[in-house]
C-alpha cells in the first residue's frame, strides 16, 4: 500500500474587483482626512508657538539667568503693590 498525501495548494491572491468610483471616492475621503489632520497639526502648532512667545519666552538674561515674561509681571506686581 502506498500512501498519497493531498496535493497542497497555495492559497490564491484575491484581487479586489472594487468599482473604479468606490475607489476615488475612497482616496478622495482619505486625502480630506489627512489635509484635516494636518490643518490641526499646523493650529496646534501656531497654539503652543503663541503661549511660548507670550509667557515662557526669556525677556531678558541677567548673569546668564533668564527671565520669563510671567516673572518680569509678577516682579513689577509686587512692586507696585508696595
Amino acid at each position: 500500500m502506498t500512501l498519497r498525501l493531498p496535493k497542497l495548494e497555495r492559497p490564491r491572491r484575491r484581487t479586489p474587483h472594487a468599482d473604479p468610483e468606490e475607489r476615488f471616492q475612497f482616496l478622495v475621503t482619505i486625502g480630506f482626512i489627512a489635509i484635516i489632520a494636518l490643518v490641526l497639526l499646523i493650529l496646534l502648532g501656531a497654539l503652543a508657538l503663541n503661549y511660548y512667545n507670550a509667557n515662557l519666552r526669556p525677556v531678558a538674561s541677567v548673569f546668564g539667568t533668564s527671565i520669563t515674561r510671567d516673572e518680569w509681571v509678577s516682579r513689577t506686581d509686587l512692586t507696585l503693590y508696595r
